[in-house]
């Protein structure tokens, strides 16, 4: 059972409050981070320019698909250990934190990606890892990957080239307290609340083919990969 942790009220004039800063956490990784085993991380500064890209494979006949138990959890408080102990799912974990962190706002992901087809969808959940080990959802987005330029039109990828995209966030108002982690999760479909992706870039009401997809997400000094979050200081 997920338990919600009770703060005092803070009065704000305004939302996000005036007096938030922007952070900016990086994705970095040796090349392996499929799954919360993985070596994943969220770095304050940008990652080294060598920094290898992590890799999944979406299958849409194969989707992820959580226990449904999930669904019934009080206020959307989903929780993702199931989702990343998954070996197509790219974790990236900040390490303990050694004090307070409040989000207070709503957060953006400037992802640098490829696939090996026309089309993928990127899904994205960030998380609070507790001490009791619960990894609890606090921001969602989700991108069709044709729509990266915008949702009056549709451009086909390119399959493996690089392309960079920006994935809004949902609001989160949350303060994780020392000893927890933050957690983003990113994986190819969202199974059953979206359709999964035939990856083929015809129309999706009409597909009958499905096929994998091998996704690529980069993070170096020249494909910087990260989060924007509003937050207090």
């Amino acid at each position: 059972m997920l338990l919600p942790r009770r703060r005092a009220a803070r009065p704000a004039r305004a939302f996000p409050p005036r007096e938030t800063q922007p952070l900016t956490l990086y994705l970095d990784s040796d090349g392996r981070a499929n799954s919360a085993r993985g070596d994943g991380r969220l770095l304050r500064q940008p990652p080294a320019a060598a920094s290898p890209p992590d890799r999944f494979v979406d299958d849409p006949t194969l989707p992820f698909v959580a226990a449904l138990a999930t669904a019934r959890e009080p206020d959307g408080r989903f929780d993702l250990r199931e989702r990343e102990r998954q070996h197509e799912t790219l974790v990236y974990d900040s390490g303990l934190l050694t004090e307070p962190l409040t989000l207070l706002g709503e957060g953006e992901a400037v992802l640098f990606v490829a696939a090996d087809a026309p089309d993928a969808d990127l899904v994205l959940w960030l998380a609070e890892h507790r001490a009791d080990r619960q990894t609890v959802k606090l921001s969602f987005g989700q991108l069709r990957l044709r729509y990266r330029h915008g949702f009056d039109r549709e451009q086909p990828l390119t399959p493996g080239e690089p392309e960079r995209v920006s994935i809004p966030m949902t609001y989160v108002a949350h303060e994780l307290p020392a000893g927890s982690r933050l957690r983003l999760l990113a994986a190819g479909s969202n199974f059953p609340w979206a359709d999964p992706n035939p990856h083929d870039g015809g129309p999706v009401a009409t597909a009958t083919a499905l096929r994998p997809a091998v996704q690529t997400l980069f993070h170096t000094a020249d494909q910087p990969s990260r989060l924007h979050w509003p937050a207090l200081p």
